[in-house]
């Protein structure tokens, strides 16, 4: 509104620097103003889109994290289980003065029954719960107030913990089993057993046998020599692998 200005002279000369000269005759101030209140609406909806985003990637993640493989879930949980077990096995040594380990001892099944019915399987289930029993007595450095409370004053000492009190029961006969989806001869099948059993046995995992025979499709529990099971081999086995007097038949 200044008088004796050329206003289109103006803007060219400062338009190209000043991004705010109005197209039309009006106050400053207020201009100003509606173009202040307009770039707030524009920052506090990027601000909106920015928290969405945010909350969506977080959701995002969460979905990530649970959509993992059933088998790694299972055996985490699985594994959480057994620990608790193992550390109540042991407690309950403890408060009735035993002179052995009280263990608890997961048994091999059927191939059919699922997870953990393969040697392998049971191996890996107990080698992940012993690891969790020990982080339950031992953890960033020093022992927890569950191992402390249990007499576990180190991380050695809260490994034989767990080694002591988390087994398995051992059942041949269930073993024997495999045999109908085993490829190749009887020799190479009843070497394939002997070997499951050297691996539990490297471990110190076997704290438990049952002993019955079939003819390695069912568990018929038939008496001992009349199926197709070596029980004779395997006996032998067990007899010279210098285990600990713990281990009890049935």
């Amino acid at each position: 509104k200044v008088p004796g200005i050329d206003k289109e002279k103006l803007k060219r000369e400062v338009g190209a620097r000043v991004h705010f000269i109005p197209p039309e005759e009006v106050e400053p101030t207020k201009y100003l103003k509606d173009q202040l209140r307009e770039w707030e609406k524009r920052m506090n909806y990027g601000q909106e889109i920015a928290i969405s985003a945010r909350k969506n990637v977080a959701t995002i993640q969460e979905e990530i994290d649970d959509m993992i493989p059933i088998h790694q879930y299972g055996i985490k949980e699985s594994a959480d289980t057994l620990a608790r077990a193992g550390i109540y096995a042991l407690q309950k040594e403890k408060e009735s003065g035993l002179d052995r380990p009280l263990f608890i001892d997961p048994e091999n099944i059927f191939p059919e029954n699922g997870y953990a019915s393969h040697p392998a399987e049971l191996k890996e289930l107990i080698m992940k719960s012993r690891e969790r029993m020990t982080e339950r007595l031992w953890k960033d450095g020093q022992p927890t107030k569950e191992g402390a409370s249990l007499g576990v004053y180190n991380k050695k000492e809260a490994e034989k913990a767990a080694e002591d009190h988390i087994k398995v029961t051992f059942d041949i006969g269930h073993l024997n089993t495999w045999k109908k989806y085993f490829k190749g001869s009887d020799q190479e099948f009843k070497k394939w057993m002997m070997e499951q059993v050297d691996t539990l046995n490297k471990e110190k995992m076997i704290g438990h046998v049952h002993i019955s025979d079939n003819f390695g499709y069912y568990d018929e529990h038939v008496d001992p020599g009349e199926g197709n099971v070596p029980i004779p081999e395997f006996v032998k086995k067990m007899q010279t692998m210098n285990l600990p007097n713990s281990i009890f038949v049935d």
